[in-house]
């Protein structure tokens, strides 16, 4: 793969994985105060456990998705950009979380 083509690749996922964060929020955000993260408030709260820790529930279903990939070569429900999409999105959606509790954490996003 020449240096081109990487930056364009990697350039259309990055794209690719905005587009469906913004979009899924939407759906997923939930509760009248507009809060973009309530879905994960709301499962700690439903369940007894922190929005970090309904996160770890959620994320570990796309990292278990990824990792059958990588085990097996294939996906049965979705294919692996998706999968990798969600995965990525994630790891965003982390750190928009430590980002609401700590606004200005340390450069390597320790709390």
């Amino acid at each position: 793969m020449t240096n081109e083509e990487f930056e364009k690749r990697a350039r259309d996922f990055v794209e690719d994985c905005y587009a469906t964060l913004t979009t899924k929020n939407r759906d997923y955000s939930r509760g009248d105060d507009g809060d973009a993260l309530s879905n994960f408030k709301l499962a700690g709260e439903m369940f007894g456990f922190s929005k970090y820790q309904a996160w770890g529930v959620y994320a570990w279903k796309h990292v278990s998705a990824v990792f059958k990939f990588c085990r097996d070569g294939k996906t049965e429900s979705e294919g692996i950009k998706g999968r990798l999409i969600d995965w990525v999105n994630y790891a965003v959606l982390l750190w928009l979380m430590i980002q609401e509790d700590r606004p200005r954490p340390d450069e390597d996003g320790a709390l």
